[in-house]
């Protein structure tokens, strides 16, 4: 199978139109859709590591951004109480 071709193959709808196949059955469809499927599987098992990879890289991204923005919050919280504290204090000694 060409690379070009590669990028468009799915997995998932290629499982489907097999199920669809033997639904209503056309076995020839489903055996040869299940028979490229056999032939492929290297490429679809690397494809599926690949994106499991990148999903654990989002996750982890994702878990270091809400840190990252709970720290944020709070440093600006603490600005502002900071702030709010010295405009008590500069009232207070101008009376």
């Amino acid at each position: 199978m060409p690379s070009e071709e590669l990028k468009d193959f799915n997995l998932k709808k290629r499982l489907q139109r097999a199920e669809l196949a033997l639904l209503s059955s056309d076995l020839e469809t489903a055996d040869s859709i299940y028979n490229e499927i056999l032939e492929n599987w290297e490429m679809y098992e690397k494809a599926l590591k690949e994106r499991e990879m990148e999903a654990m890289e989002c996750l982890a991204l994702i878990a270091h951004i809400e840190k990252l923005l709970e720290e944020k919050r709070k440093e600006v919280l603490d600005q502002f109480e900071a702030t709010k504290a010295r405009r008590a204090y500069a009232l207070l000694s101008i009376k």
